[in-house]
């Protein structure tokens, strides 16, 4: 499990993120960097309506850094958390938008993370009265640019430079190349492996692994690595308005797209399409880095 925040004590370039693993992987290679205030697992939305009344059983996480990105989701508090003083800059990545939110029945939201998931949301939400708005969605997305704003605008007010992460999922595992004319999940697969695809990105957004996600998907004539390539396509290009619409809110962005990045079958968090090579995140870092040294020249 991920450590707790851990604020610098001496004069260190302190980086605060508000994102996912990825984000907070990349620092990993940046050891004379602190990690400062981590949120994770918080859509934009929750702050248009936070679900601070709502009875979320967050006792029944094992992880003291789970209940408190699941408290933390409850109660919005991703503005509070960031506006500590004293950071080099923001680290920003929408990795956790793609799991969508749920929203309860006095207008309340919260994000459909893998905390959410382990506390049963899928079967005390419904009961609740909650329905479940998943990304990619047109309401979604509007919900989404709201909330985004809103929370953009307060860290603007902090003046901390934001570096935003635009990596793209991964289609590919290390040593494969992208292959050509890849069968759209429309096409000859059929509406059955359509709804199928479907499934397996909400299991791998929700942190299955592949084999779990893959399972039952592939289809005579139709591969294991198809079918993956098929999903993070798929999810690449929900994703890009996403990310369009959140650059503009940025002092910078680095960017990688598909073929530049691979899956890591022997990442530490298991193999899957957001989790790369220590050749992606150290090249991501650099770039990251780049970023720091301007900010301590701006200084």
């Amino acid at each position: 499990m991920l450590p707790q925040d851990s604020l610098p004590q001496n004069n260190q370039p302190r980086i605060d993120i508000w994102g996912s693993c990825v984000s907070r992987d990349t620092l990993e290679y940046m050891p004379d960097i602190a990690v400062g205030a981590y949120v994770a697992r918080q859509s934009a939305i929750v702050s248009l309506s936070p679900a601070s009344d709502v009875a979320v059983p967050s006792d029944r996480l094992g992880s003291d850094f789970q209940k408190r990105m699941l408290e933390g989701d409850r109660g919005a508090d991703v503005v509070a958390r960031l506006s500590e003083p004293g950071a080099t800059l923001l680290l920003l990545d929408l990795v956790d938008e793609r799991r969508g939110v749920w929203e309860f029945p006095s207008g309340a939201f919260l994000t459909n993370s893998v905390e959410a998931h382990h506390v049963g949301i899928e079967v005390w939400g419904p009961a609740a009265g909650a329905r479940l708005i998943e990304f990619g969605t047109d309401e979604h997305f509007e919900l989404w640019k709201r909330g985004f704003v809103t929370v953009a605008k307060r860290l603007t007010e902090l003046g901390v430079p934001v570096v935003f992460l635009d990596i793209a999922w991964a289609e590919v595992a290390d040593g494969q190349s992208l292959p050509r004319g890849i069968r759209s999940v429309a096409g000859a697969v059929g509406r059955r492996v359509k709804r199928g695809a479907r499934q397996m990105s909400r299991s791998v957004i929700r942190g299955d692994s592949l084999d779990t996600a893959v399972k039952g998907l592939v289809s005579p004539g139709r591969t294991r690595a198809e079918t993956i390539i098929e999903v993070s396509q798929r999810e690449n290009q929900r994703y890009r308005r996403y990310a369009a619409f959140a650059e503009q809110w940025a002092t910078a962005t680095v960017r990688r797209t598909s073929a530049d990045v691979r899956m890591d079958p022997e990442h530490r968090w298991g193999m899957g399409p957001y989790h790369y090579r220590d050749s992606d995140y150290e090249d991501i870092s650099t770039d990251v880095r780049s970023h720091v040294e301007r900010a301590l020249n701006d200084v």
